[in-house]
């Protein structure tokens, strides 16, 4: 597993002159590019351990993307 760090953003308000206003989630610093103008909270910083094989995402119950989606599952 490899760890990921995520953060909390402010994001520029949708209105004219609006005040900036925090993330819903935390994002990481790839996902955050989707806003522009976000700014990252540093004191906000969350580490969380995701899985990379498909052996530890079998482990924890994680679809991967090799699964099929098309078929129901149990």
């Amino acid at each position: 597993m490899r760890s990921v760090e995520f953060f909390t953003y402010l994001l520029p308000s949708d209105r004219a002159g609006g005040d900036p206003h925090p993330s819903r989630f935390k994002l990481t610093t790839w996902q955050a590019v989707a806003y522009p103008g976000a700014t990252c909270v540093k004191d906000s910083r969350e580490v969380r351990m995701c899985p990379e094989s498909p052996a530890e995402r079998a482990l924890l119950g994680v679809p991967g993307l090799e699964d099929d989606y098309s078929t129901p599952r149990p």
